[in-house]
């Protein structure tokens, strides 16, 4: 990490002095009390080692991390250097560097053991790097505490995690809950996604269609809302279309 200081605007430093000189000049031409000369000078010294300073040094971690400065003022972030550090981690997560962003979760996973945010970054390295049953394992811990940890996504994770390591009927009944608790689109694919990978094709197709017919019977404006896993959708119905009549033997 760069260790020069950190720069302070020439601007600000501009601004503040010719506000005490004005604040100071005023004070004198009104003779106030003796106590009021020192608020005028410190004043803008504190809100300097409160605001702005801490301010300027978040900016430069962020910085120095690769991370944009915009989004740590986001409503309802936590601030923190551990924060920042499980930022850095996620991007080096999801660019697929996944030795470099281990180590930053286990840090954290050492100074809080139940960390749901680490534990769930350090199940998405593991099954990148081809290690299912290690993410199984952080993956119950983090539905144990919370079975709808970001979004659902950690139980999408999980049926992942529990396919590539051979539990594939605990990944159907895993995702047949999951649609009976939710209903979401994209949950309804992911479960006929696996029942067609598990050989039950004539179920995931019924389970596709149901999702096809239902959107259609929507309102034009409502239909748009799901395109995206429509299109998935039908792409799904093709391919098993396509992978039946390779399967059909030819007169």
């Amino acid at each position: 990490m760069n260790s020069s200081p950190l720069p302070v605007s020439n601007s600000y430093i501009v601004v503040v002095s010719v506000f005490i000189v004005w604040m100071l000049f005023d004070a004198t031409r009104r003779r106030v009390a003796w106590f009021w000369y020192p608020v005028i000078v410190l004043a803008p010294l504190i809100y300097f080692l409160f605001v702005k300073l801490p301010a300027m040094i978040s900016t430069r971690v962020a910085s120095d991390s690769g991370i944009d400065s915009a989004s740590l003022a986001s409503p309802g972030r936590p601030s923190g250097f551990l924060t920042l550090n499980l930022d850095r981690a996620d991007q080096l997560e999801e660019s697929e560097r996944y030795d470099e962003a281990i180590p930053i979760y286990q840090e954290a996973l050492a100074k809080d053991a139940h960390d749901l945010r680490a534990l769930h970054g350090m199940a998405r390295c593991e099954l990148g790097l081809s290690h299912p049953r290690a993410a199984v394992t952080l993956l119950e811990q983090v539905l144990t505490a919370d079975r709808e940890y970001r979004n659902y996504g950690a139980a999408l994770d999980y049926a992942d995690a529990l396919w590539l390591a051979g539990q594939k009927q605990d990944t159907i009944e895993l995702l047949e809950g999951l649609v009976k608790n939710t209903g979401r689109i994209n949950h309804r694919l992911a479960f006929a996604h696996y029942l067609g990978s598990f050989g039950d094709i004539q179920r995931a197709r019924s389970e596709v269609g149901q999702v096809i017919d239902e959107n259609a019977a929507l309102p034009p404006s409502e239909q748009l809302k799901d395109k995206f896993w429509i299109e998935r959708a039908t792409r799904m119905l093709a391919d098993w279309e396509q992978a039946s009549e390779r399967l059909t033997p030819t007169e």
